[in-house]
């Protein structure tokens, strides 16, 4: 949700300007709209017992591209794990939507005909112009980036659980023993965050207890 607020900062706060160009103005309800849009296309593709982990790594995928793609035409911040630069005459709007789109089609292919109607909606809402053509051509490329980005991250690796029984220690849902679900996640490589900790610290040390009277 963070990353959200801040997309859509960015299309709201003043454009960034190279060689004197300053890209097209942007409707940052685009970025709201994109994210209803990944919210029901991945609530109706995981089902209404999704676990809760996937949906935050499919938002968060797409949030990233999109976040490329707004950010390295405009110029306000830093990319995610990427260090190239859009034309600065593009239209961040038409590369938000791109983005977008590519990602849930990428991974949600059986929703393609719904994500290409309100891709194709989204677009119509942006005038034809170089600016839009250089915009939805830097979508594709800042989500193609995080789609190879995230190849073999982890997430769907296949985990055996071989824990024996014991008390607080988790078993296979009865009464079917279904596995954890995607208990591959906790493996799965960090996305816009920062990597884990080589070690970590030890317990506080201890303050030596004063000594009692007569001791």
């Amino acid at each position: 949700m963070s990353l959200l607020l801040l997309l859509v900062t960015v299309l709201n706060g003043p454009p960034a300007t190279a060689g004197g160009h300053a890209p097209p103005a942007a409707d940052p309800d685009v970025i709201r709209e994109w994210n209803t849009i990944a919210t029901d296309t991945i609530g109706t593709n995981l089902g209404a017992t999704r676990p809760s982990g996937q949906v935050i790594i499919w938002h968060g995928f797409v949030s990233a591209a999109v976040y490329n793609a707004v950010v390295g035409i405009q110029g306000d911040y830093a990319p995610y794990k990427w260090q190239v630069r859009g034309p600065s005459t593009a239209s961040p709007e038409a590369a938000a939507v791109a983005a977008a789109h590519r990602v849930l089609v990428t991974y949600f292919p059986a929703s393609q005909a719904p994500l290409d109607a309100a891709y194709a909606e989204s677009l119509a809402r942006i005038s034809a112009s170089s600016a839009k053509t250089q915009g939805v051509a830097f979508g594709e490329r800042a989500a193609e980036h995080l789609i190879d980005l995230r190849e073999g991250d982890g997430r769907g690796a296949p985990v055996q659980f071989t824990a024996q029984p014991a008390p607080g220690v988790w078993r296979p849902t009865h009464p079917a023993t279904s596995p954890s679900s995607t208990p591959g996640s906790a493996d799965c490589a960090r996305c816009c965050s920062p990597p884990r900790p080589s070690s970590v610290p030890g317990p506080h040390p201890r303050c030596p207890r004063p000594a009692m009277p007569g001791t």
